[in-house]
This record gives C-alpha cells, structure tokens and sequence, in this order.
C-alpha cells in the first residue's frame, strides 16, 4: 500500500506547519526546505517501488532487487555525507545564533559615567564579590548579581571576566549568565529557543524519512551496523506471495491460476 499524504505530513515533522512561514527569513526558509526534501524522498521512493511492484515483466529477483536498490538509492541521498540542505540550514541557525549574539552585546555596551568601561566593570565585580549574606550563607555574591541581572552593565561586567571575581562559581556564573539574557534580550533568546528546537525537529524529519522508506521496502532491504544492503533471493528474501496485492495483474492470467490450482 503506497503512502498517503496525510501519513506523510503525520511521520515528517508534523510540527512544522507551526513554524513561522518559510518568507519570514532565510533561516526559516531553510528549515521548511529540509522537511521538503524529506517529504519528496519518501514519495519518490514510494512511487518508483509501487512501479516495481507492480511490472509484470520482473521476476522474482528482479523485483527484489530493484525495489532494494530504489529504497536504498534514497535513503542513501538522505543519510550519506547528510543532506545537503540539512547542513545549510544548521549553517544558517548558527550564523543566525553568531548575528543576535554580536547584534545584542553591541546594542547595549554603552560608555558609563566613568572615563573607562574597564574600570566601572572592576568596581561592580568587586562590588558584587564584597556582599556578605547572613551567618553561614555563602552565595550572597551570586544572590546579588541575580537580583541586578537586568542591568546590561552589571551583566557586562560579571561576564566579562572569570567568575572568581566577582565571588561566583563557575556553575553560578552560567546560570546568572543565562537569566541575565533572558531578561535583557527575551525576544533573541525567544528566537534562538525556537530555531533550536526547529533545527532538532528538520533532523528528526530526516530520520523519520529514512525510517518510512526502509519499511516501504517491503523486506528487500536490509539493515546492517553499516547502513543498509539488497536482500539477496535464497538469503530470507521475500517472495512474490509476500509482496503487497499488485491490483494490475492480468484478470486472465489470475483466473487460470486458480483454474490449475483448483485442477
């Protein structure tokens, strides 16, 4: 039986029809691109293995053969050196990540009231390293720091330099890192959550194709820890009796075998 086209929207990044439109911007183009390409595999694989199926002038071998070469011609475009426009469009979320990055820092480092940046980013790192919490707590720096994370100037200079100091410990550092951003840049980080979650679901899109021709292949190919390899007729191959009901054989010649069986 061969794909529909909803089995296909509904195995191939079904979540992508939530995604911004592939007009939106070059990355997002790219995207919808991947889970295309996805698509067009699998429904050419489809069509060429139905035509298989269905020739008469095949035999049993031939058949099996073919149809194991034409599924794995086609996973093979997918999987092998990875498809090209997966890696196009890993290439434009990164520069997309690097762009909202320097865009970012660039628009809010603005000189202070004092003669140098260095300087002012010195005093708050000593500043925040200095705080003293109540008896026994040691984490009044990171408290600190946590509750100014919204000051593109406290983030700066925390960030800046290692995180011993400003009194902070590396796993401290990251997590105060991480908040900062989300309050001074929500969109960016918005946008980058997204097209993260968008780059991982156009690679599940491929795996899901790879996965929807293997099975197309009704037996004929075989996975091995190297990829994939035709079944061989006499090695467990199937017969012609396995192979879907092929709707376009001839009434006659499907009479007369009836007739003889019946004989």
């Amino acid at each position: 039986m061969r794909f529909t086209e909803t089995e296909i929207n509904a195995k191939i990044a079904p979540r992508s029809v939530r995604w911004p439109a592939a007009e939106t911007n070059p990355v997002w183009s790219a995207l919808h691109r991947v889970v295309a390409v996805a698509k067009e595999q699998v429904i050419a694989a489809d069509k060429f293995i139905s035509e298989r199926e269905t020739d008469p002038d095949l035999s049993d071998s031939a058949r099996i053969r073919k149809i194991g070469e034409d599924a794995k011609l086609y996973i093979d475009l997918l999987i092998v050196n990875d498809l090209p426009e997966l890696q196009s469009a890993t290439a434009a979320v990164e520069r997309f990540f690097d762009n909202i990055a320097k865009g970012t820092f660039a628009k809010e480092r603005k000189p202070g009231p004092y003669t140098s940046d260095d300087a002012l980013a010195a005093e708050i790192r000593a500043h925040v390293a200095s705080q003293k919490g109540k008896t026994g707590q040691t984490d009044a720096p990171y408290q600190f720091a946590f509750k100014h994370r919204s000051d593109p100037r406290v983030f700066e200079a925390i960030t800046g330099a290692p995180a011993f100091l400003s009194g902070l410990t590396d796993e401290q550092m990251t997590t105060f890192a991480g908040s900062a951003a989300e309050a001074l840049w929500p969109d960016e980080i918005q946008a980058k959550r997204e097209l993260k979650k968008a780059l991982a679901e156009a690679g599940q899109a491929v795996k899901a194709a790879e996965r929807m021709i293997f099975e197309r292949s009704n037996g004929c190919l075989l996975k091995t820890g190297s990829g994939y390899q035709v079944k061989q007729i006499g090695s467990g191959a199937p017969t012609k009796n396995s192979f879907r009901p092929n709707p376009m054989r001839d009434p006659a010649v499907a009479e007369e075998r009836r007739r003889v069986a019946n004989s």
